[in-house]
């Protein structure tokens, strides 16, 4: 089992449950299957408090990542940038971009940990943690 993999596939579930569709392109469905580069997760539910969730999924003790410039870190607002137009394609990027400026989106991290509990935490645009 690749840990990389479970951690996007339980994320999906998650937001599934919650009532949110994943909108992105392409989808982790097998286990033993690849991972992407990009966002893990687009999800869109009308409905919901956020109508959109950008989601990045993390196994174990595994953290958000840095680019090689040490100020952009992996599901900052710079980060997110193209990637949203690749991970959802032209007409819904163009529908979260107008979202955006309502705010109503969020950006958050799931943490999948070995003991099987799940934490999701709501991030700022500097992707750091916001503690409730």
């Amino acid at each position: 089992m690749r840990k990389g993999t479970y951690g996007e596939m339980s994320t999906d579930e998650i937001y599934r449950r919650l009532g949110y569709e994943r909108i992105s392109l392409d989808m982790t469905t097998e286990i033993d299957g690849a991972t992407h580069h990009g966002i893990d997760g687009v999800y869109h539910n009308p409905n919901g408090h956020l109508p959109y969730i950008i989601a990045e999924a993390k196994y174990g003790s595994a953290r958000l990542s840095y680019l090689k410039n040490p100020e952009i870190k992996q599901m900052s607002r710079e980060w997110i940038g193209d990637r949203l137009k690749d991970a959802v394609g032209g007409r819904k990027y163009q529908e979260i971009k107008h979202a955006v400026k309502t705010d109503n989106v969020g950006y958050q991290l799931v943490k999948v940990r070995k003991n099987g509990d799940i934490m999701i935490n709501n991030l700022d645009a500097k992707a750091n943690i916001i503690k409730p």
